[in-house]
């Protein structure tokens, strides 16, 4: 089966606070379909040149100008949207001078191994 189509979706999401809001369920959409589902490394280019940054499953590289692009909003409400999912536990971010790395916390419990496919 071809990993890279598809996610899953739970239906105790409707019961969340992000599905009760239609933009923050856009970006929490966005979000679990830019998560790699296994490990992956990505050429990023840095003020000095270039570095290799690694991601592991249900992480993805984050930029808020990037993703405001895709998003086709501003990128200051890409961020706070951000900033909120990270409050209400979905993600974790780690933020560098040049990109930040998203981490969908509990990946694992809801988005099969690549074991379990396989």
């Amino acid at each position: 089966m071809d990993r890279t189509n598809y996610i899953l979706l739970h239906r105790k999401s409707l019961d969340s606070q992000v599905f009760a809001s239609a933009e923050l369920w856009r970006l929490w959409s966005w979000v679990l379909m830019r998560a790699v589902w296994k490990k992956q490394s990505f050429p990023m280019e840095t003020g000095r040149g270039f570095t290799t940054v690694n991601v592991e499953p249900g992480q993805f590289v984050f930029g808020r100008h990037t993703a405001a692009r895709e998003l086709k909003c501003p990128p200051s409400t890409v961020a706070r949207r951000m900033k909120k999912l990270e409050q209400l536990g979905n993600i974790s971010i780690q933020a560098s001078s040049h990109y930040s790395i998203v981490t969908v916390c509990n990946w694992s419990s809801y988005q099969h191994s690549e074991q379990d496919i396989e």
